[in-house]
Formats: C-alpha cells, sequence, structure tokens
C-alpha cells in the first residue's frame, strides 16, 4: 500500500489512449526526461519503457536519426 493518490478519471483515461495509440508517444519532464513511453516507441525505436523512463530526449533524439 502507498500513499500515492488515486489517479483522476481523465489521467486514467489518457494513460489507456497513449497505450493503445499506434503512434510512438512519449512524454517528457521540463527538463526533458523522458516520463512515459508507449509500446508503439518501443517498436520504433527497440527499446523498452523500461530502458528509456528517466532518460534524456536527447539520448534518444540521435537514436531515432539512424532508425530512418
Amino acid at each position: 500500500m502507498t500513499d500515492a493518490p488515486e489517479p483522476k478519471p481523465a489521467a486514467r483515461h489518457a494513460v489507456a489512449l497513449v497505450g493503445a495509440s499506434r503512434e510512438a508517444l512519449f512524454a517528457l519532464s521540463r527538463d526533458a526526461r523522458i516520463l512515459s513511453w508507449n509500446d508503439a516507441a518501443r517498436r520504433l525505436l527497440g527499446y523498452p519503457a523500461a530502458s528509456a523512463i528517466g532518460s534524456s530526449l536527447g539520448a534518444w533524439a540521435t537514436s531515432a536519426r539512424h532508425v530512418e
């Protein structure tokens, strides 16, 4: 059990939409750190969310150039 507040319905809905999207989507913090990473991003770039979350966008932008 944690003291974390229960997500609001709108937040749960947004998470479900991102997860169901066939487009590669991710969310960033104000300092350009990856906060979330969906399965389409994993398929496009080849890395699971666990590898991306917490890292800087700059590292992944360089990686994405190699995919093109």
